[in-house]
């Protein structure tokens, strides 16, 4: 009779056990299809039909050696340098597109008045301060001053002058300071040749001409007053005033043109006498060279440059 004893039990119960799991392991090692193409689709993409974009598995051959790419240093070759003081954008625009407004120019002052030589023949002065509607000479007056600009003076020839023959022209222009301009006026069979000379142009904030290309003649020999105005401001006065126009030179001889409270008197020598609105003014003395006239009113004597006046 066989004796089991207790050692053998238990070999017996732990080969039994061992087998037990053995054939456990194995119903799962050969299961479903499903629990083996997501155990083997981890380790091998490829053998679950699936394709591996990233460039490291390209570039090693397969998924296990596969680097992060956010792990990977950059290829520095590929940016490039630049000057960090380029400025690399625009200037933001304002609104609508429209740019920052400009600062506008400063309008260019205008003239107020010029310094006109006029001469015909040997006969010639120079008037300063002339302003528009002045007219030149001012006895037997020819020339109007129609318009005074920064481009030159406009001039409109008086009566039934007109420029040149067979023409209607009333008005020329001189454009360019001391550059003489020849004028032939016409008036029927009677011709006369007017040279013209504008020798400054005077601003308001600029003072009466110095002087300068005075005339060598007289613009008329006759006496008598005018009603043309020789101002240097507006034709009202306030009180009176008196203004040496022109000084003339006639054969040796000098003489002035005056304008007192706004009559003009011309070709006055030394020694005449003038009745006026403003009383007796007597011509004392005349200076060509030096532009200058000396007049005495009552007891009152004084001397004026050609374009100056004195009012009370």
């Amino acid at each position: 009779m066989m004796t089991i004893n207790r050692s053998n039990v238990v070999l017996v119960i732990v080969v039994v056990a061992a087998l037990a799991v053995a054939s456990v392991v194995a119903v799962h090692g050969h299961g479903a299809p499903a629990s083996a193409l997501s155990t083997t689709a981890i380790d091998n993409p490829a053998a679950a039909g699936l394709a591996d974009t990233s460039a490291a598995a390209s570039s090693t051959g397969g998924a296990a050696s596969a680097v992060d790419p956010a792990k990977q240093e950059p290829t520095l070759d590929q940016f490039k340098s630049r000057d960090p003081f380029i400025q690399t954008t625009s200037a933001p625009v304002a609104s609508g597109g429209a740019t920052s407004p400009t600062s506008s120019p400063t309008a260019e002052p205008s003239p107020v008045a010029a310094d006109i030589a006029v001469k015909t023949g040997t006969i010639g002065a120079t008037y300063h301060d002339q302003q528009v509607g002045d007219k030149l000479p001012p006895v037997q007056s020819v020339l109007e001053v129609k318009e005074i600009k920064s481009g030159g003076v406009t001039f409109e020839l008086l009566g039934n002058y007109t420029v040149g023959a067979n023409s209607t022209q009333k008005t020329f222009e001189v454009t360019q300071l001391n550059t003489p301009v020849v004028v032939k006026l016409v008036s029927g069979s009677k011709e006369t040749e007017y040279t013209v000379t504008v020798l400054q142009l005077i601003y308001s904030n600029q003072g009466s001409g110095s002087g300068s290309g005075s005339g060598s003649g007289s613009g008329s020999g006759s006496s008598g007053s005018t009603g043309s105005s020789g101002s240097t401001g507006s034709s009202s006065y306030a009180g009176h005033s008196i203004k040496a126009l022109s000084v003339e030179t006639t054969n040796g001889v000098p003489s002035a043109t005056i304008v007192v409270d706004g009559t003009t008197y011309a070709a006055r020598k030394v020694g005449a006498v003038i009745s006026t609105s403003w009383g007796q003014v007597k011509i004392v003395g005349i200076n060509g060279p030096a532009q200058t006239v000396t007049v005495l009113h009552g007891d009152a004597q004084v001397t004026l440059r050609v374009g100056q006046s004195v009012s009370k």
